[in-house]
């Protein structure tokens, strides 16, 4: 595996405490790069975090279009160690996976977000002409984003040099991609080609919000 981007990760969960000694967490998990990078990095730093127990909700819908996604990223977590739990849920996937950490009591809920994440959503806000919040990295109702410093080539990096294979899904079964996501791979590279460090700047911009007292 990469360290480097491990290393980053880890130092960013450590400073900013998105995962706190004896929490136990849920990593949401799906079919992405993120998401499996998310398992590894969480997987491997347990035990230097301190961390109480980790596991996997694997949220899908239950028209059951994504059985190979599902049982790829099941394998994946499982080869970590991971206990794995499949949600049929028709709710957005955070949503499903918030409610199954309520139910099972358990501390934290572990989202996938990167760089990349933050800046379509601080991007959109603005364009919107919304107040800006963006997103943040531990927050109130027991979401965390342990990759939120992490880029997307980080995220391969740590996921890819962990074994995770992408399921490729047909076109006509993939899931509707967000407005957010719309924007990160849509337009936030065509910017990025002019101004290389958009990135950064939209999420200094999110912890200036976050500072202000936002928490989304």
């Amino acid at each position: 595996m990469r360290d480097d981007a491990f290393a980053r990760a880890v130092s960013f969960v450590e400073r900013r405490r998105v995962l706190r000694p004896g929490e136990r967490v849920v990593i949401a998990m799906g079919g992405d790069l993120r998401s499996a990078a998310l398992a590894a990095l969480v997987a491997r730093a347990r035990t230097q975090l301190g961390l109480g127990a980790v596991a996997v909700v694997i949220v899908q819908r239950r028209d059951g279009l994504d059985d190979d996604e599902t049982a790829e990223s099941a394998r994946f977590a499982r080869q970590l160690g991971l206990e794995v739990t499949v949600e049929q849920s028709d709710a957005r996937v955070v949503r499903g996976a918030l409610d199954a950490l309520v139910r099972r009591g358990w501390d934290r809920l572990a989202l996938a977000d990167t760089i990349e994440d933050c800046a379509a959503r601080v991007l959109r806000e603005c364009v919107e002409g919304r107040a800006v919040r963006g997103l943040c990295a531990r927050r109130r109702d027991g979401v965390s984003r342990p990759l939120l410093e992490s880029t997307l080539q980080d995220a391969e990096q740590i996921a890819t040099a962990s074994g995770f294979v992408v399921c490729n899904v047909p076109p006509e079964l993939a899931s509707v991609p967000s407005d957010d996501e719309r924007v990160r791979d849509g337009i936030l590279p065509r910017i990025r080609a002019e101004f290389p460090s958009v990135d950064r700047a939209l999420l200094s911009l999110s912890g200036r919000c976050r500072r202000a007292g936002r928490d989304v």
